[in-house]
């Protein structure tokens, strides 16, 4: 091998790389930071837009679900004659709970009920002779539960937000 310093020019002198010893990489990590904010920049637009929609009153369309009125219908079947019926109605703010002993069946009870928290809970029991009874609620003509219970004393106990 011949020495350095037989070279007139340092440059000429040879190298174990191929890079020239006076040419610097290039750094690429700016130019990728700046592409992975734009991107990340982006999806924060496109899931403003598309997702983060909010009505322009919520206050108003809260108001006029509270004062909406719903029909609730409560139903009792069976092969029973006779069954205890007892339900109870949250309406408006109020509660109310009535009960009728050997109601005749099939029975059904309608009733208006209004605001937010409206719901109902409706609980029929067959008699000691035994037997198959069964509870329906429905709001707006919507099923929103049913139950049955069969044997002596059976009850069937439905439960529903309205």
């Amino acid at each position: 091998m011949v020495p350095a310093s037989q070279y007139a020019d340092p440059r000429e002198y040879p190298v174990a790389h191929a890079q020239h010893p006076t040419t610097r990489p290039r750094r690429r990590g700016p130019l990728v930071a700046v592409l992975v904010l734009a991107l990340l920049a982006g999806a924060v637009v496109v899931w403003l837009t598309a997702f983060a929609a909010e009505p322009e009153e919520p206050l108003d369309d809260l108001d006029r679900h509270a004062g909406r009125e719903s029909t609730v219908v409560y139903e009792i079947t069976g092969d029973v004659d006779k069954a205890d019926v007892r339900y109870s109605t949250y309406s408006d703010g109020d509660s109310t709970t009535e009960q009728e002993q050997a109601a005749t069946l099939p029975w059904s009870k309608t009733l208006k009920v209004k605001g937010l928290l409206s719901a109902g809970t409706l609980t029929a029991m067959a008699g000691p002779t035994g037997g198959t009874v069964t509870c329906r609620i429905l709001v707006d003509g919507v099923q929103r539960k049913t139950a049955t219970a069969t044997g002596p004393f059976a009850l069937a106990n439905c439960n529903s937000n309205g």
